[in-house]
């Protein structure tokens, strides 16, 4: 579960992903994340951008658009057990034995940190 700084609670379910927003809770296929698989992972960042990994890859919502981090097959085997944004818009995806880092520039990735309004 993550708050996204934006007034969104974001939830993993047995369904996939939901958030919470003035009161109603959305699916996110809504913006066009796939909601076939359980979410491992929830996180977010105070400026609003959300990352979610689940069975079929990890992806990033960004100014209201959900991007592909990485792709089903270059996830870690293992269940991923932390998912995060760095301040410099780095982000690292992780189970107990394998971290891949994923650098924006290199993906095209939104740069928006934290720091960002």
């Amino acid at each position: 579960m993550a708050a996204d700084g934006t007034g969104g609670l974001w939830v993993g379910t047995p369904s996939g992903v939901a958030v919470l927003r003035q009161g109603k809770w959305l699916s996110a296929n809504q913006f066009g994340i796939s909601s076939s698989q359980t979410a491992s992972l929830v996180n977010a960042n105070a400026n609003g951008d959300v990352l979610v990994a689940n069975g079929d890859g990890a992806f990033l919502l960004s100014g209201g658009k959900f991007s592909t981090v990485l792709e089903k097959g270059e996830l870690p085997r293992e269940a991923v057990s932390f998912l995060r944004r760095l301040s410099n818009g780095t982000i690292a995806v992780a189970s107990k034995s394998v971290v891949v880092v994923i650098h924006p520039a290199k993906h095209r990735l939104p740069m928006r940190t934290s720091n960002d309004s």
